[in-house]
C-alpha cells in the first residue's frame, strides 16, 4: 500500500506528501507537535482503543490551535457489546462505534 501511494504521487507530480507505515494507537511515526492536520475516515472506529488513539493523535498536532483532526466515522444509537459484535459487522466499520457522547468523551 506505501509503495502504491508512494508511486500513485510521483506519477501525479505530488512533492507535498510523504507516507509513513505506523500504529495509530502506538506510535504514529511523526515527531511531537509537527502535524498540521490528521485526516481520518472510519480508520479511528476500527481501533480497539480510541482513547489511546486520540492521545496519539493530540501528540503530534500542532499545538496552539495550529493543529486540527477531521474525521468520518460511524456512531451508534447505544453500545455494540462484545457478545453481539460478529466477523462481518467489525469488517463494515459497524462493531467498534461507540455513542456519539462516548465518542466525543475519547476525544
Amino acid at each position: 500500500m506505501l509503495q502504491k501511494a508512494t508511486s500513485a504521487a510521483q506519477e501525479n507530480g505530488f512533492t507535498n506528501v510523504e507516507f509513513r507505515k505506523g500504529d495509530i494507537e502506538n506510535n504514529i511515526p511523526v515527531d511531537d507537535n509537527t502535524v498540521d492536520v490528521v485526516i481520518s475516515n472510519c480508520v479511528i472506529n476500527l481501533t480497539s482503543d480510541k482513547v489511546r488513539t486520540f492521545k496519539e493523535v493530540y501528540r503530534i498536532l500542532k499545538k496552539e490551535g495550529k493543529g486540527r483532526i477531521i474525521i468520518s466515522d460511524l456512531v451508534t444509537d447505544k453500545e455494540i457489546e462484545g457478545e453481539s459484535a460478529n466477523v462481518e459487522d467489525w469488517c463494515s466499520c459497524i462493531d467498534g462505534a461507540l455513542t456519539k457522547e462516548n465518542y466525543l468523551s475519547s476525544i
